[in-house]
């Protein structure tokens, strides 16, 4: 159950912020932090304005991370922080703090600062033996600040694979899938040419995105429910491949829609109407698969 903070319970911190000189460093790395925090909040905003669903991955690792180290808060408040720890931790705060500011231009420089100086919180407080004792908890909060991970996984996608390569890989089952469908269409790398004009397979619509999200949604899922590491990888697997297999079926009816039913029909089922449609299909079908790997029914769990 939520319990919110009232202001007799948040009076110490804020006295704590202003009267030691840990709490004085601290207090000026999240000020400086609002930089970020509102680059970070525009971007979900945005995001979730378009009908994206990346945020629900940052969610769920912030509120995974941070509640794996709330368990264990009796341990953390007893540690004693050596006076080099905090030097450290607080060299840390303030070079990230006076960076943030003056960075603007880049997100990903702002969530990278934003994590040095949470980093530097935690040394300075806890010491860095946090780290070690809680590698995931600490990961998973980092990895929630960093708002756009699709692109940057996109990004180490194609500079390992090549650029365009899963756009190739559609455009070139979407061309025999058409071609058994009576079609004369001929694909060239990411192209669809047919008589009445060409398609092009966009690194949007190759469905790496919500390959991803399923991707990290299974990881989330599997960690909240304390699911065992296989059947985590397991369900990741099969809501990639849900996601690539059922884009198929959608480059299909966008191609028809762009060749021959006109731009109306094109924007329909390209715009956020259309993405919801076929959004709220594939779901449905992880959902159900999802579920039978991590709540399998009595008859299965006897089996296993």
């Amino acid at each position: 159950m939520v319990k919110f903070i009232r202001w007799h319970q948040l009076q110490p911190a804020l006295q704590w912020s202003l009267t030691s000189h840990h709490g004085r460093v601290v207090a000026v790395g999240l000020i400086s932090g609002l930089v970020y925090w509102h680059t970070y909040l525009s971007f979900f905003i945005a995001d979730i304005w378009k009908g994206q669903s990346q945020v629900v991955l940052n969610m769920g690792f912030l509120y995974l991370g941070c509640q794996m180290l709330w368990a264990h808060r009796k341990d953390l408040s007893s540690i004693t922080v050596l006076g080099d720890d905090r030097m450290i931790g607080h060299t840390l705060i303030l070079a990230a703090a006076l960076w943030l500011p003056f960075s603007r231009s880049s997100i990903s420089l702002q969530a990278l600062l934003w994590m040095l100086i949470l980093i530097g919180i935690a040394w300075s407080t806890f010491t860095p033996a946090i780290f070690g004792r809680f590698p995931l908890a600490c990961l998973l909060i980092l990895a929630g600040f960093y708002p756009d991970w699709i692109w940057l996984s996109s990004e180490m996608f194609q500079a390992i694979m090549g650029p365009y390569q899963l756009e190739n890989a559609m455009a070139w089952v979407s061309s025999h899938l058409l071609t058994a469908m009576g079609q004369t269409v001929e694909a060239q790398a990411r192209f669809l040419n047919l008589p009445a004009g060409s398609v092009e397979v966009a690194p949007g619509c190759s469905g790496y995105d919500m390959a991803f999200v399923l991707a990290g949604v299974s990881l989330v899922w599997g960690l909240f429910d304390q699911q065992h590491w296989s059947r985590i990888a397991l369900v990741s697997t099969m809501g990639v491949a849900i996601a690539l297999i059922l884009n198929i079926p959608r480059i299909l009816l966008m191609t028809f829609a762009a060749v021959y039913w006109g731009e109306d029909a094109f924007n329909f089922w390209h715009g956020a109407w259309g993405g919801q449609i076929f959004a709220g299909i594939m779901f449905t079908a992880y959902y159900y698969g999802a579920m039978a790997v991590f709540n399998p029914s009595p008859n299965q769990a006897l089996d296993q």
